[in-house]
């Protein structure tokens, strides 16, 4: 009777990894060879496991929280832009402003011209 998958899933992995354990003692090259899948389900939990340890460790030491004076700066260069950006906002409004006004006198100059 061959063992199945479908039939008993654990059973199977637990035969398949007995298996592999066995003629692995022998001969590692020949394990994997005969059973393939064995050998990459374990190679995908150790790569599996190294990264985690890897990003836990790389996580813990990456970066310091900024300092007050960091936060200030940084603060003091965002509210120095926000000012220069209304100031501007207000040089394109009046300028929009002026140029209408222009505009408009063009148009009453243009049209009264006309009319006489």
């Amino acid at each position: 009777m061959d063992l199945s998958l479908k039939d008993d899933p654990v059973k199977y992995v637990k035969e398949k990894l007995e298996l592999f354990i066995t003629i692995a003692k022998k001969d590692p090259v020949e394990a994997i060879r005969f059973l393939p899948e064995v050998a990459g389900g374990i190679g995908v939990i150790i790569v599996t496991v190294l990264a985690l340890l890897i990003g836990a460790v790389g996580f813990g030491s990456s970066s310091a929280a900024p300092s007050k004076e960091d936060v200030k700066k940084a603060a003091e260069k965002a509210k120095e832009k926000a000012l220069d950006v209304k100031d501007q906002a207000v040089d394109a409004a009046s300028s929009g402003v002026e140029t209408a006004k222009a505009e408009v006198n063009k148009r009453t100059t243009r049209s009264s011209g006309a009319a006489e």
